[in-house]
């Protein structure tokens, strides 16, 4: 048999005329005749007859010596036509451990023809047998089994006990079978079942699939087969592949052939045809295979027994039998929820990607300014009539119109732009032109050379391109300069926080993915915000409020009227970079009026004073959404509203507060406790009033509990009626009727992108944006009741009471019976408070904290630490919590900055100390008088983050001192500057108006507290 398969080899290589190819092939298909029936699916088991000619497909070695090692048939299988045996090999030389075990091993009996063979009792020749190891046919996947025990009956009978098993999930039930046979049985029968089930291909039945390079595409497909067959290859098809683009064929062939146990000695082909060709594997997909009946992922069409699911409307028909036009909404087949709006594969291709417009405003760089002044002058008449609202509305109506027509006017149409040089010079196109045409040159012919002519382009325009780019880079860090605005444009573009771009989930079903679709989502959801709490409500003090508000208002004197040069002075005062109402208006527009124009706003304002009214074009709003923090991007209660108002409308408000702050400073209707939005109060005056009675009670070894109310939509949910019902009897009557017709009639529309929602509202609430909002919130607020035991700290919304007591319970007691008063309060002015993002904290350096509190039954969360006004107070007041919060948000601010800091050596030093001394100094700077005091190793912390920043910004060598870089850079340590601050401020602190901020000038603790403690206050860095 050696002999044969020599012979049979020696005439595969020489295969030089017909008759040898002849020769050849009958004696390939003898050989390779039980192989092939081996691996049809009705046999199961190989012949056990070693002797007969049928056996011939087990590979025998010959080996020199019985005691050493057997070969694989894949290292010495003499009969392949391709391999050269070398006659001088050397071998290991083992004895076989193993030997006395296959001496006594039992015969088995073959029952049939297709049995496998025993193992012999001696191997005199020293021969082994290799064969083909059988594979389990895939598993088969069912779906809604009613009846489990009724199935496995079945298929007992059908394929019997022994040859399938179960494994069950949630949703499907797993059957994996022993053989060939019984997977078709079992698929035969669910198929005559209508049952739902996927599987896949058996292993025996895939074809081997390889790929033939360097094959010239004209060559045919029957020729390539007929070659590949005269080799012995049993060939199923031959295909060329095409371009992916332009539909020319390849010199790529995919060739299938039968799964037969000699079909990888294809991959030892090195000519075909006399080309010298490689053969190779097909690259695996990377993506999951989804069937195009059922659209579930997993498996293909020819193997799933699911019922047919549309891909646009997700019905249980075909995709091609759908009667939905092309464009109607699609509906997913996949998802869950019925109101889904979205396909199972939707793709939308441009030519272009989509270019969002810009909003619209009235002065441009082309703009004529002086063009613009001229044409407002010319148009304005100063003689019109403005006795009644209606009147008055058609004047500003008309302003604005002029106004509008001027600034279209003055701005050409087709402006002329100076030619832009082009990033990218111009030796580096010519090598981009030259690199595509030389992939194009190779797509066409796919020849050696001109892959390597393109893949040198290649890789001279990958060098040519990063030396450009870092020339780029380092000429754009060389021009960095605060004066001319490049500087702070980088750093704005590092540090702007981009929201990511997600769908808005609609609270009734589905999501709203376009502008308009979010605009309108957040209109509605803004409407149900802008009324008061419909659940907190008592009708006695509602009815009071209301009789109250119809008493006729008293007899008094006419107010002063506002003068141009008043009007001229506050609007030259408006900042540049505030955002314009809906009527485009602009501080810089609005400089550039004439003084007929501020004459004309001038007699429209006293006719608003007039009249007791505020216009109707300057109460509609135009409201964007900001996203706050920490906050999930597809809720609408993640937004914080913002309304943007007519220029000219808080104009007016600027001059309305202006005359009515006197009458709340006579009043003194603002308690001494509110610190916010007030003139020359700051946090850091309530902080340190806050910090002083925490180290009071820790001093006098007593408990300080304290309690950090939040309050739920505290601007947005004021009741315009009980805000009514406080401001008449302290305003003028002229300024009530006007603040009462600012906040009533009042409208909004949602701005995202450039779509706009539809108009709607506001019921409640004082507009975020306003000039008139933050005092009017003030005055809503200025009553709460207080307590002779505890104190209140208040800056706008946010409030904290703070109770002193050497026994816990009585701390608590005091503080409870404070927020019971406050509860009565809230539920009287119909506000509400949020008990859970409230925080009850005890101050205290014992161990037991003071007992829990409520606020309207509900519990208050207790926790060891609190954050107010933006500082983090821990229990103990060792700063620790606040500065390691300071530390991480120092170290992510440094990541962002990084490029124009660390390792930057072309930016100036002084452009990278102005970075850190703009941007992120004051981060920690923040409320360092009555942090600066804490534990050295805690300001170590930023101490050492103040140094390896200056390291970074110099890039200096490790034998540099960090006392060195301080004292060349002109940078002082932490402790200095945190007696810099405290001094600067403490020297403030006698001459305030507000006798608890002038009490903080004290040299000691309010209340000359025994100094008990080894630890510093605030007040000690006054003595360094």
């Amino acid at each position: 048999m050696s002999q044969s398969a020599s012979k049979n080899t020696k005439q595969n290589k020489a295969a030089t005329n017909t008759n040898d190819s002849v020769n050849i092939q009958n004696a390939r298909h003898n050989k390779f005749s039980t192989s092939v029936n081996k691996n049809r699916p009705d046999d199961n088991l190989v012949s056990s007859d070693m002797d007969s000619p049928s056996s011939a497909n087990w590979s025998q070695v010959p080996i020199s010596n019985k005691n050493k090692r057997n070969l694989s048939s894949s290292s010495s299988d003499q009969n392949s036509p391709n391999i050269q045996h070398n006659n001088n090999k050397k071998f290991f030389h083992t004895t076989n451990r193993f030997e006395l075990l296959s001496q006594d091993e039992p015969e088995i009996a073959s029952s049939s023809d297709n049995t496998y063979p025993p193992p012999p009792e001696s191997n005199p020749e020293g021969h082994v047998n290799v064969g083909i190891k059988p594979t389990l046919p895939p598993p088969v996947f069912v779906k809604r089994v009613i009846n489990f025990p009724s199935l496995c009956t079945e298929l007992i009978e059908l394929i019997g006990v022994d040859n399938f098993s179960c494994k069950s999930s949630t949703d499907r039930l797993k059957i994996m079978t022993t053989n060939p046979t019984s997977y078709r049985t079992l698929i035969h029968f669910l198929k005559q079942q209508n049952a739902e089930y996927h599987t896949y291909q058996l292993k025996e039945d895939k074809p081997t699939r390889v790929v033939i390079r360097n094959l010239h595409p004209t060559t045919s497909t029957a020729l390539i087969k007929s070659e590949l067959e005269q080799r012995l290859f049993e060939v199923r098809q031959v295909t060329n592949v095409l371009h992916k683009i332009n539909k020319h064929p390849l010199p790529l062939f995919f060739v299938d052939l039968e799964p037969t146990i000699h079909s990888n000695d294809i991959y030892k082909l090195t000519s075909l045809i006399h080309t010298k060709i490689k053969v190779e594997e097909p690259y695996k997909p990377k993506n999951i295979s989804q069937c195009i009946k059922c659209q579930e992922y997993g498996h293909t069409k020819s193997y799933c027994g699911y019922s047919a699911r549309c891909v646009r409307c997700g019905s249980n028909h075909a995709s091609s039998d759908c009667p939905n036009p092309r464009d109607a909404t699609p509906r997913c087949a996949l998802c869950s929820e019925p109101c889904s709006d979205h396909s199972a594969v939707l793709l939308t291709i441009s030519a272009s990607p989509p270019i969002r417009p810009s909003l619209p405003k009235l002065f441009h760089h082309s703009t004529d300014r002086l063009k613009f002044h001229n044409l407002v002058d010319q148009n304005i008449k100063l003689q019109v009539s403005l006795k009644t609202p209606l009147e008055i509305d058609t004047a500003i109506n008309n302003l604005t119109n002029i106004i509008h027509s001027a600034a279209w006017d003055s701005t050409p149409t087709n402006t002329q732009y100076q030619n832009v040089p082009l990033s990218v010079p111009e030796h580096i196109r010519i090598l981009i032109s030259n690199k595509r045409r030389a992939r194009a040159l190779y797509q066409r012919s796919r020849l050696p050379s001109h892959k390597h002519i393109y893949n040198n382009l290649s890789n001279s325009l990958k060098k040519t391109l990063a030396k450009h780019k870092n020339q780029s880079f380092t000429n754009y860090l060389t021009n960095l300069s605060p004066n001319n605005g490049s500087l702070w444009s980088a750093t704005k573009k590092l540090l702007k926080y981009k929201p990511p771009l997600v769908p808005i989930k609609n609270p009734h079903g589905g999501f709203a993915t376009t502008d308009a679709e979010k605009a309108q989502l957040f209109k509605d959801h803004l409407t149900e915000i802008f009324t008061p709490h419909p659940d907190i409500h008592i009708p006695l003090h509602t009815d009071t409020v209301k009789r109250f508000l119809d008493v006729p208002l008293p007899l008094s004197p006419a107010v002063k009227h506002f003068s141009p040069s008043e009007l001229k002075f506050t609007i030259q005062k408006y900042s540049l970079k505030k955002s314009p109402g809906f009527d485009l208006v602009t501080a810089e527009v609005a400089r550039c009026l004439p003084k007929r124009a501020i004459v004309l706003l001038t007699i429209i304002f006293n006719a608003c004073l007039r009249l007791s009214y505020f216009p109707m074009p300057w109460k509609f709003s135009v409201t964007i959404l900001v996203p706050k923090p920490n906050k999930p991007p597809d809720i609408s209660t993640s937004f914080r509203p913002i309304s943007l108002l007519p220029f000219f409308s808080k104009i007016l408000e600027r001059l309305i507060l202006k005359r009515i702050l006197p009458y709340i400073s006579s009043s003194s209707i603002l308690p001494n406790t509110q610190f916010g939005f007030r003139t020359a109060h700051s946090t850091i005056h309530q902080l340190h009033r806050l910090v002083d009675a925490i180290s009071f009670s820790l001093e006098k070894k007593s408990y300080c509990s304290c309690v950090f109310l939040d309050i739920s939509q505290a601007f947005d949910r004021v009741w315009h009626e009980g805000l009514l019902y406080k401001i008449k009897p302290i305003f003028h009557p002229t300024y009530y009727l006007l603040i009462k017709s600012y906040l009533t009639d009042r409208y909004f529309q949602v701005r995202v992108g450039t779509s706009l929602s539809s108009t709607a509202k506001i019921n409640s609430g004082v507009p975020q944006g306003g000039i008139l909002s933050p005092t009017l919130f003030n005055i809503y607020a200025s009553d709460q009741p207080t307590s002779p035991n505890t104190t209140v700290a208040e800056f706008a919304d946010d409030k904290a009471i703070i109770s002193i007591h050497e026994n816990p319970h009585i701390a608590s007691q005091n503080l409870q019976l404070h927020l019971d008063l406050m509860s009565d309060w809230y539920k009287k002015w119909r506000i509400k408070v949020n008990q859970s993002k409230s925080q009850h904290t005890t101050f205290t350096l014992r161990i037991p904290p003071c007992p829990s509190v409520s606020l309207d039954n509900i519990l208050i969360p207790p926790s060891q630490s609190a954050k107010y006004l933006g500082l983090t107070v821990d229990r103990r007041l060792t700063w620790s919590h606040h500065i390691k919060k300071k530390k991480l948000a120092l170290n992510a601010r440094l990541r962002f900055l990084k490029t124009l800091i660390s390792n930057n050596k072309h930016t100036s030093l002084n452009v990278k100390l102005l970075i850190y001394k703009s941007l992120l100094k004051p981060m920690w700077t923040y409320g360092l008088q009555l942090w600066g005091n804490a534990k050295k190793t805690n300001i170590n912390l930023i101490q050492t983050l103040q140094n390896k920043i200056l390291r970074k910004i110099t890039n200096s060598e490790p034998y540099i001192s960090n006392l060195t870089l301080h004292n060349d850079l002109k940078i002082k340590t932490v402790h200095e500057e945190a007696v810099t601050y405290y001094k600067r401020f403490h020297s403030k602190l006698p001459s305030h108006t507000n006798p608890l901020i002038s009490n903080l000038s004290s040299l000691t603790i309010p209340g000359n507290p025994p100094r008990r403690l080894k630890r510093e206050w605030c007040r000690d860095l006054l003595n360094n």
